[in-house]
């Protein structure tokens, strides 16, 4: 892949050049462009495989040409923040909501970094890279499944 296209991919669209908190600029950018799309689950399950098996090699390159796990590589925030959505219809009514929290939950997770997550940060390269924020990713889809579960008139 070529080092453009690496760079727009790694930075999710050039997001990961945001001068303060990156990281958190993408995730609001994907939180809005998943509204306007308004995907249901199929397509965010197909979104989320696609967006695994390509930012494992984009991280890699992002590494490459930026140094050890760079802040301008937001791929990872794509990867854990449409893994905390899975399973979700956002087409539906009030699914801005189900974003909100996702947002939240991601970024809190992301930042926190539990473990075991914490741990795979110790990965090599574009592995590190990405599994932590997919780990996040899961203990915010875990955490959205229960809020909805327990607390489901606040949807």
């Amino acid at each position: 892949m070529t080092g453009r296209i690496n760079t727009f991919l790694g930075s999710v669209a050039w997001t990961g050049f945001f001068p303060i908190a990156p990281a958190t600029f993408t995730t609001l950018a994907l939180a809005g462009m998943f509204w306007l799309w308004a995907p249901g689950p199929l397509a965010l399950a197909l979104t989320m495989l696609v967006s695994l098996v390509v930012s494992v090699p984009v991280s890699f390159g992002m590494e490459r040409d930026f140094g050890k796990d760079p802040s301008e590589c937001t791929i990872d925030e794509f990867v854990g923040y449409i893994i905390a959505l899975q399973g979700r219809d956002l087409s539906a009514p009030g699914s801005w909501k189900i974003l909100l929290v996702a947002f939240f939950l991601f970024r809190f997770y992301d930042i926190l970094k539990i473990w075991p997550g914490n741990r795979f940060e110790e990965f090599r390269g574009g592995w590190g890279i990405v599994a932590d924020d997919a780990m996040a990713g899961v203990y915010s889809f875990i955490t959205l499944w229960l809020i909805v579960r327990f607390l489901p008139w606040l949807f």
